[in-house]
């Protein structure tokens, strides 16, 4: 048993692609432990050739490189939107599932972050032999060598399997450590496992410099699925990984992909220094900043080491809904985060969830108020009108406490929580009316720009050489224009 592929089922590419970080690893894992690994990317293979049969459809792949092994890594359940919710399982199910069901030569196993969240359900539907909740790079290659060498899997944490009773198996609580505590990962290297021309000019080099997050965000799965204590790469290992990167690929971009950048503060401080200190030129951006943690000392750091832009996510900007949400800073400490960032001159791309528990006309005025008077209009506001119900989380215990859903029902289906003060269609109508006097305000349902839009900021881009300036920025001019007309 010596042939394993594995299968990137993700097919979403707006608003920009996101290469298989966590399937790479796999891939790497697996390799090392002697298989012969092949990787099939959805994203691009699907999306290209589903409506023809050549050598890179996921049958002809099936059907000649005859695997042993088939492992499906499901990334998304949804977008996560309430208004018009694209749901992935089906399109999954039909582009990735069906085929590999068709296959019948193969161990099958599912696993990544989407299937964690429901991992019995998914198992169930899809009538896979194993699913691995968590991360996979350790337990898969444990997993397949316990069934190479037919030894029990009753001690591998975090696997299920189902038998031919239909009947699951298996332990999903993972044991994830109390303390902050050290990780390390095997290098994803993500462009030797797949074609990453298409991620190239779309997208960026995904880097995770760490696991768990310590933070108490109700709506937030990345406790359930990594844990609630940090587990930290060194500052050294990281960009030893950026630059082993940069060798095979010179003018890449990176992005920080950890949940929070920022927290602790000091890990974040050490990779900073870690890069300027070995005076590496590189682009960089970030998904996840925290308000909590925000220093001018950090800041400065991020702008030395090469950042040209963060995601920041407040979530609200009203002291009630911090605190119902659980964000551990308050409207005061954002509006300083908001003058240390203009300082620095800091590209930021804000992130706004509204309608949590106890949202109300006036919690919602003191959003606005805030991004009317503090917010750049340079910079690019995502407002996402209710909250995405996942299990495990106290999101989930509050709408079970309101009766909103059952407590043994099923969340695989979209279920959003919006407050009854407001309710979806007030919540939806306060929002349009916002977005439609600001231009760098976009409702989450309305974040993809169009074709002529990103054809326009791309005109700009190079007739006025704009390198370093963001594409978010210059969409910005684009739409601001049309906000004219």
């Amino acid at each position: 048993m010596k042939k394993v592929l594995l299968v990137n089922s993700n097919t979403e590419a707006s608003p920009y692609p996101v290469s298989p970080l966590g399937l790479c690893m796999v891939a790497t894992a697996t390799e090392k432990a002697g298989y012969q690994v092949k990787l099939f990317d959805g994203l691009w293979d699907v999306n290209n050739h589903e409506n023809q049969i050549d050598h890179n459809s996921l049958t002809s792949i099936l059907h000649d490189f005859q695997p042993d092994v088939i492992g499906v890594s499901i990334r998304n359940i949804d977008d996560m939107v309430m208004e018009d919710s694209t749901y992935y399982i089906d399109e999954v199910e039909r582009l990735c599932i069906a085929p590999i069901k068709k296959y019948q030569k193969a161990i099958t196993v599912l696993g990544g972050a989407g299937y964690s969240l429901f991992p019995n359900e998914l198992l169930k539907r899809w009538q896979f032999d194993f699913g691995i909740v968590g991360p996979g790079e350790e337990t898969f290659v444990l997993l397949i060598n316990a069934i190479e060498n037919g030894s029990s899997m009753n001690g591998i944490p975090g696997v299920l399997q189902q038998n031919h009773n239909k009947q699951i198996s298996g332990n999903t609580a993972l044991s994830f450590p109390e303390k902050q505590s050290k990780l390390t990962v095997p290098y994803p290297r993500i462009d030797t496992h797949l074609n990453y021309d298409p991620y190239f000019s779309r997208s960026a080099y995904p880097i995770q410099t760490k696991r768990g997050c310590a933070l108490k965000c109700i709506y937030c799965s990345y406790p359930v699925l990594e844990g609630k204590s940090y587990q930290l790469r060194t500052a050294k290992d990281v960009v030893d990984e950026i630059e082993s990167v940069i060798e095979r690929m010179p003018d890449v971009v990176f992005e920080f992909v950890d949940s929070t950048f920022n927290h602790p503060p000091q890990h974040a401080e050490n990779i900073c220094r870690e890069i300027i200190n070995r005076g590496l030129s590189l682009r960089l951006r970030t998904m996840g900043v925290n308000p909590s943690g925000v220093t001018p000392n950090l800041i400065t750091l991020m702008r030395k080491a090469g950042f040209s832009q963060i995601d920041c996510t407040p979530d609200s900007a009203s002291d009630k809904m911090l605190k119902s949400l659980r964000k551990g800073f308050t409207r005061k400490k954002l509006e300083k985060v908001v003058r240390i960032l203009k300082e620095a001159e800091m590209p930021t791309m804000w992130f706004f969830v509204l309608g949590g528990p106890g949202e109300t006309d006036e919690t919602l005025d003191e959003t606005f108020d805030f991004i009317h008077r503090f917010i750049d209009e340079r910079d690019l506001v995502y407002l996402t009108e209710g909250l995405r119900i996942y299990p495990k989380t106290a999101l989930a215990e509050t709408a079970i406490q309101e009766g909103l859903v059952k407590k043994d029902e099923s969340l695989l289906t979209p279920r959003f929580y919006v407050s009854d003060i407001l309710g979806q269609e007030k919540l939806t109508a306060r929002v349009k009316e916002f977005t439609s006097k600001h231009h760098n305000c976009l409702r989450s349902v309305e974040s993809t720009p169009s074709k002529e839009m990103i054809q326009k900021a791309i005109e700009i881009r190079i007739r006025e050489n704009l390198i370093e300036e963001p594409m978010f920025r210059t969409l910005l001019r684009v739409r601001k224009e049309e906000f004219k007309l």
